[in-house]
């Protein structure tokens, strides 16, 4: 993909995501958009193919909005849908279904993104949301 393409790839899963996110905020009142970002951003500094800084920009999509996987395949790829599938918590099991690197490295973002966040949260979420992700991490 040439950079121009790639540019204009990542500008049409902004517009998306924007669309389905609109009336969306962060908990400390800016425009959820903002967190989508930021994911974005930290894949690009690490070097992430194009296709994971797409589905980068739309891994909360299938979660938190009516958006269906057929549009975004129509609209980029298999590659990314499944991406952005595999960073998506099954509704029944409450698991991310992460089976490849690329899906790591967008979990990872969105988590550091998140911790980011943290300064607008009370003590009691800050301890929960961190022990849920030491565990997902496998950390002790």
């Amino acid at each position: 993909m040439m950079m121009n393409e790639s540019k204009e790839y990542q500008t049409k899963a902004f517009e998306l995501a924007e669309h389905y996110h609109k009336n969306q905020k962060r908990d400390d009142g800016r425009d959820y958009i903002v967190h989508i970002e930021n994911v974005y951003h930290l894949l690009t500094m690490i070097g992430a193919s194009v296709d994971t800084q797409v589905a980068g920009i739309l891994h909360d999509i299938l979660e938190d909005t009516i958006c269906d996987e057929t549009e975004i395949e129509h609209k980029f790829n298999i590659n990314v849908l499944n991406l952005v599938k595999e960073v998506t918590k099954d509704k029944q099991t409450k698991i991310f279904p992460i089976k490849s690197q690329q899906a790591w490295l967008i979990k990872f973002c969105d988590i550091i993104d998140n911790c980011t966040d943290m300064k607008s949260w009370d003590e009691k979420r800050m301890r929960k949301y961190l022990k849920k992700k030491r565990d997902f991490l496998g950390i002790a």
